[in-house]
């Protein structure tokens, strides 16, 4: 609750200071959050595309194992008979 108490303080504290600035200040901060964002945006794409390279990761190499014929007939017989 605390950090959530003090990141209300600072954003509020950020809007005070944005009042008492012009508006070429104003675009400048805005700029910069945009650019905080997509940085955050890119380094979590990454992150996920990364998690998701079947060469690196034996579990997705098995993905679809189970379609390739005749397993698919045989598990389907072994599980329903």
């Amino acid at each position: 609750m605390n950090a959530s108490r003090n990141t209300m303080s600072l954003k509020k504290q950020l809007l005070d200071d944005l009042e008492k600035l012009d508006r070429p200040d104003v675009q400048e901060i805005l700029d910069f959050a945009e650019f905080i964002l997509s940085r955050r945006y890119k380094r979590q794409k990454s992150f996920r595309d990364k998690d998701l390279v079947s060469e690196r990761d034996p579990l997705l190499k098995l993905i679809g194992l189970a379609d390739i014929q005749p397993f698919a007939d045989r598990i389907d017989a072994e599980l329903y008979g």
